[in-house]
């Protein structure tokens, strides 16, 4: 990667990116067709920002929401540590393909303090409501239809202590998304 300074004299001149004129393709884009350095760049992006989280995680309070998305977020050690600051938070981590491992986004519900408890032995009556179960698959339809045309396949994985737990209601799910969602549950 030492190269790229070979570009910094373009940069300075043209305001365009060095890399793209040493390497010929955006930073992101050489990273993934140069997976074995990868690594290496997550790493110093976290020594270089890193600090940074107790800072902020001081300075802003994140009760007042229920989902954090962190667009970009590479390795996940940002919306990590706030996760384990605020445990009611529920998070997405998404990056490209080749930071995150693969083409797929795996979704899942975090369930709540009494689902948690009745995990394994789950009452019907306290599920979701059919408002509720047309919201989620309608989510989750509209959430695969955008991220199918990127190339990115969404498998939902359904867990004891959440409301996709039971045979019952992991069908419902089934014959309530699209096709593509449903060859991609686990």
């Amino acid at each position: 990667m030492y190269p790229a300074w070979d570009g910094l004299h373009h940069a300075a001149i043209t305001g365009e990116s060095g890399f793209n004129k040493v390497f010929g393709q955006p930073l992101f884009d050489y990273l993934g067709t140069h997976s074995d350095l990868a690594p290496f760049f997550d790493v110093g992006m976290t020594a270089i920002h890193g600090h940074e989280t107790t800072t902020m995680l001081g300075a802003y309070h994140f009760s007042a929401i229920h989902l954090l998305a962190d667009i970009g977020g590479g390795n996940g050690s940002l919306i990590g540590a706030v996760l384990q600051c605020y445990p009611n938070l529920k998070g997405l981590l998404f990056d490209l393909s080749h930071v995150v491992g693969g083409g797929f986004l795996i979704a899942a519900d975090g369930g709540d303090q009494r689902r948690i408890q009745e995990a394994g032995h789950v009452n019907p009556e306290g599920g979701l409501t059919d408002a509720q179960w047309s919201s989620l698959c309608e989510g989750l339809n509209e959430v695969d239809a955008t991220l199918m045309s990127a190339g990115i396949q969404v498998v939902f994985h359904n867990h004891v202590g959440t409301y996709v737990e039971t045979e019952t209601e992991t069908s419902r799910l089934l014959d309530g998304t699209d096709p593509p969602l449903k060859t991609s549950c686990v």
